[in-house]
């Protein structure tokens, strides 16, 4: 299905399960989206949000934190990173 087969079924007021792990396609096509870990609901929003909590934990795994704990109301992880994360010093 293409975008434009999306479109007419939101329009009808029709809803669409995607399942998938093309991050790039869930952010373009979906109004919201739910981020599952092993069955369990770890987050869950616009598709952005879910996104960067997925990348997030990807990277603090990596960085051997482990993963977060679920919690569908946790902040964002740019929230946790702080305002001035990633900005030059001055």
């Amino acid at each position: 299905m293409h975008a434009a087969g999306c479109s007419s079924s939101r329009e009808q007021g029709r809803s669409l399960v995607i399942a998938s792990h093309d991050l790039t396609m869930v952010r373009g096509l979906c109004d919201r989206a739910i981020y599952l870990r092993h069955g369990q609901l770890i987050r869950k929003g616009a598709p952005g949000e879910v996104i960067e909590s997925y990348l997030d934990e990807v990277y603090q795994e990596a960085m051997g934190a482990g993963p977060a704990k679920p919690d569908i109301g946790m902040e964002t992880a740019r929230e946790r990173r702080g305002p001035n994360h990633g900005r030059a010093c001055d």
